[in-house]
């Protein structure tokens, strides 16, 4: 298969994986299109001359060549020298996030379904011009979280720079686990075991449960998942009651408080920089809020989306699987919704989404897997070992049995007191990491959404093994030093 010229340099790199997620179409070919081939360029002022998301209706997987990491990520580090360039970047995150959730407060109630296909149009375009605003943010919040941790391991130790690897201030994750425990102590004074239907309880406990429900069910949908069920709500509840919410919250209040004090001790014994410190939590705190906005985006966009789908007549649950320029062409009537339904089939059997130099190129079906064909594409080496080493994320050491999870839909099988052994973690993990003893991931450092979030919580963690999800079998009874960053399997 011939590839459009605008691809001629991708056969000369070698490629690896990169972030394994579960991300729709829709998200795949804009964020491709705009953040990677436009706004890195307009924030940064570099961007990866080609990358590339291969997918099927289960994986999702994007790949970059190490040449293009290392040469982008060179620069950002050198560009972490200027502070006022650091500065101005977290700042213009910043406002894109406080512009996003403004957008989010107008729109949440918004009724699309006696809109017009102009306006349903006009409407599709401000949702990605904003939220692809707020997108670019997170990426460069996650580059230059990388980056910092780098410069600042150029005159502290690893391990202390770990130590201070705290967001600036308190994640969402951790601001809902101690709200939900307030919530348990609360309805624990009244009295109540079990709760069986909403409907039975005091009024104050069910505004309780409903102004909880409210302010954090977007939190782990990511962009591609459900927010909550109500039921699954009363059920975390419920499971919750057996312990004591008040020790509970104090306890995770206590541990915030002790890891603040653990950051300034060990800033202060290495005479780290105010600045410099306060820079690098402030982009693993925005690292953090812009991968938790990514649920508010879904819950917002949710209506828009099914009133596209109604009038173009399209199946509501795969709405995500074209393009937006798809769906603009098709509310402007320049293509017909038969011809967008003809792509699924190959579509969702397997796609490939290419960002070349100047444009993106979608190969679905067949062509997706000739593309694949035509490059040089790390292979995973599988091997029989007992023992794995990664990087300590959060100390602790606990056996218990791993649950390996290769996708966000497979994360209902950890139960309390597993080990959730994952590629890497995203908002839609949040409940399962909340359940789980201990973490290991194969991908990420000390910034990662793994690390920062097990940190907070308190769960020991191990991240970068590189080949757990290959190496761990599920189910297996395993060990998790993760002071030491091993993770070993028990002969039962």
């Amino acid at each position: 298969m011939e590839l459009p010229k605008d691809l001629d340099g991708i056969r000369d790199l070698p490629w690896a994986p990169y972030a394994g997620r579960n991300l729709s179409y829709f998200f795949t070919s804009i964020h491709l299109r705009e953040t990677y081939g436009k706004l890195y360029e307009k924030f940064l002022g570099i961007r990866f001359s080609y990358i590339f998301v291969e997918a099927d209706d289960n994986h999702w997987q994007m790949y970059r060549s190490p040449k293009e990491s290392e040469r982008l990520e060179k620069f950002v580090y050198e560009k972490t020298r200027n502070e006022a360039y650091v500065q101005d970047i977290l700042e213009r995150t910043g406002k894109g996030y406080d512009h996003y959730r403004r957008h989010a407060e107008e729109r949440v109630k918004k009724d699309y379904r006696n809109a017009s296909t102009n306006e349903m149009a006009d409407a599709l375009g401000r949702e990605c011009s904003v939220y692809l605003n707020m997108i670019v943010g997170t990426s460069c919040a996650i580059i230059f979280a990388s980056a910092l941790a780098r410069r600042l391991q150029e005159t502290v130790p690893e391990e202390a720079v770990a130590r201070m690897a705290l967001p600036l201030y308190m994640t969402l994750p951790l601001e809902e686990e101690i709200a939900f425990w307030k919530l348990v102590e609360k309805i624990q004074k009244h009295k109540n075991n079990k709760i069986n239907a909403i409907d039975g309880l005091t009024q104050d406990i069910r505004q309780a449960i409903q102004t909880h429900y409210d302010a954090y069910s977007w939190l782990d949908a990511y962009e591609n998942e459900p927010v909550w069920k109500m039921e699954d709500f009363i059920g975390r509840i419920n499971a919750a009651l057996g312990q004591d919410g008040a020790t509970k919250a104090h306890e995770l209040e206590e541990r915030h408080e002790a890891n603040e004090k653990l950051v300034n001790d060990t800033a202060e014994k290495h005479r780290v920089p105010k600045q410099q410190l306060k820079q690098f939590r402030l982009a693993m705190y925005y690292r953090i809020l812009g991968e938790s906005l990514v649920g508010l985006a879904n819950q917002v966009s949710r209506p828009l989306f099914f009133a596209i789908a109604k009038k173009l007549f399209l199946p509501r649950n795969q709405i995500k699987w074209f393009s937006d320029e798809e769906l603009l062409d098709a509310l402007q009537g320049k293509v017909e919704a038969e011809r967008l339904l003809a792509k699924l089939p190959e579509r969702q059997k397997h796609y490939v989404i290419a960002l070349g130099k100047q444009n993106v190129h979608a190969f679905e079906g067949p062509a997706a897997q000739a593309f694949l064909d035509q490059l040089e594409i790390e292979k995973s080496v599988v091997e029989n070992v007992t023992e794995l080493k990664g990087v300590s994320a959060y100390p602790g050491k606990v056996k218990g049995i791993a649950r390996v999870v290769h996708h966000v839909g497979q994360v209902d099988k950890v139960k309390t007191g597993d080990i959730l052994v994952t590629l890497n973690t995203t908002p839609s993990f949040i409940l399962a990491m909340k359940r789980s003893a201990a973490i290991v991931t194969d991908e990420g450092g000390i910034t990662c959404h793994a690390a920062i979030v097990s940190r907070e919580l308190g769960i020991p963690c191990i991240i970068g093994t590189k080949a757990g999800t290959r190496l761990i079998p599920d189910g297996a009874l395993i060990e998790v030093d993760a002071a030491a960053g091993i993770v070993r399997k028990i002969e039962e």
